[in-house]
């Protein structure tokens, strides 16, 4: 058996989801691209809340919440990965993120109290 087709077994076996996907027809050639509704983030989330990696995937789903415009959500993110991880580094990041996200709905008010509390909290 080839290290291809014992991967896929593998996977296949290990995940019915994967069965699944692979049965669905692959997307036109000029269709846009998108991970707006990558579940990926959230799967990790979900799977290793305690783990290392849980406040980075946090964060990066209120990241690709902006970059699709979805500013709200995006500052929901950044203020449940403050609200959750308050001791981790990305915590300062999602502060500064979260004043931006008010900033890219055009909420100036906010953004500029948001982003004053930031430099006031880390001055550096």
């Amino acid at each position: 058996m080839s290290c291809g087709v014992a991967l896929a077994v593998s996977l296949l076996l290990s995940d019915p989801n994967i069965a699944l996907a692979a049965a669905l027809p692959p997307p036109a050639a000029d269709a846009p691209v998108s991970v707006a509704g990558e579940p990926l983030f959230a799967d990790i989330v979900a799977r290793f809340p305690t783990g290392d990696i849980a406040p980075r995937a946090l964060f990066m789903q209120g990241i690709v919440k902006l970059n699709v415009d979805e500013n709200g959500p995006g500052a929901t993110y950044f203020k449940d990965v403050q609200k959750r991880f308050p001791g981790q580094p990305i915590a300062e990041d999602a502060f500064y993120w979260e004043g931006m996200a008010a900033s890219f709905a055009k909420d100036y008010d906010l953004a500029r109290d948001r982003l004053a509390a930031y430099l006031k909290a880390h001055p550096k």
